[in-house]
């Protein structure tokens, strides 16, 4: 459902802060995200319960976004994704991160299809990913540096292959009230050329023994009948800003 999906243009300043706390959950809800976590165990699921920040407050006026999160885990966040009744409740796990409207320099966006081993399988996606303690310098999160290191991460690009990065748009609602920044990101590689390379940087992965995150990738070109296209036919489960993204750029003629 995307009905209540916001996509506006990014606030005048964007502040993301970490509170130094854990979130704390009463029994009951610990006991239910336990028990499902232990169900997803118990499927073959390899999930790791690694550190996730968690919206704690959030104020978005006439001066910016303020965002305050506190620390919590993988099986807090796993747990709202997946009971959509729950992500409406005061202790569900909110999240904020950024994704990046990649454009090859002959004008393809580049969608990630999330590969089988990964919580959202066959979903597709931009490249993104959650706030890591590595994204955090002074209690302050460097959005950009998280948006730098999931390229290298998903598609095996340098910053040194990017020629500009800029926040967007900001996207509030959904499902699970994920706030998302997008950012503007445009590469000093054609479409081929990121494709032939991410296939080299894939195949040494999974030499390595790593799995990637992406099992895909859709080059859609910037064209008005593409993304159309794109749009009414492509039947694949996508996050849900993908669409209303998409959307706001073509209908409102955003020149990207």
């Amino acid at each position: 459902m995307r009905s209540n999906i916001v996509v506006d243009p990014i606030p005048p300043r964007v502040n993301i802060v970490y509170a130094q706390d854990q979130v704390t959950l009463p029994t009951s809800i610990q006991k239910l995200i336990d028990a499902f976590w232990e169900s997803e165990l118990r499927k073959g699921k390899n999930y790791i319960k690694g550190e996730v920040f968690s919206v704690k407050r959030y104020t978005l006026n006439e001066e910016g976004l303020h965002v305050t999160l506190s620390k919590t885990d993988y099986a807090h966040y796993l747990y709202t994704l997946h009971h959509h009744d729950f992500a409406k409740q005061a202790f569900s796990c909110q999240v904020i991160y950024a994704a990046a409207m990649v454009q090859t320099s002959d004008h393809h966006f580049v969608i990630g299809q999330m590969a089988k081993h990964t919580a959202k399988a066959n979903r597709l996606q931009f490249v993104g990913g959650g706030i890591d303690a590595i994204d955090i310098i002074n209690d302050e999160v460097d959005l950009a540096h998280n948006v730098l290191r999931e390229l290298y991460e998903e598609l095996g690009v340098s910053t040194e292959q990017v020629e500009t990065i800029q926040p967007q748009f900001l996207k509030t609602g959904g499902p699970q009230q994920a706030i998302s920044i997008l950012y503007d990101v445009k590469l000093a590689l054609s479409a081929r050329e990121l494709r032939d390379q991410y296939e080299k940087y894939i195949a040494a992965l999974i030499a390595k023994g790593d799995k990637p995150e992406f099992s895909d990738l859709i080059l859609l070109r910037n064209d008005k009948e593409m993304m159309e296209q794109f749009i009414t036919r492509n039947q694949q489960p996508k996050v849900d800003y993908l669409i209303p993204v998409l959307q706001k750029i073509m209908v409102e003629k955003i020149k990207m």
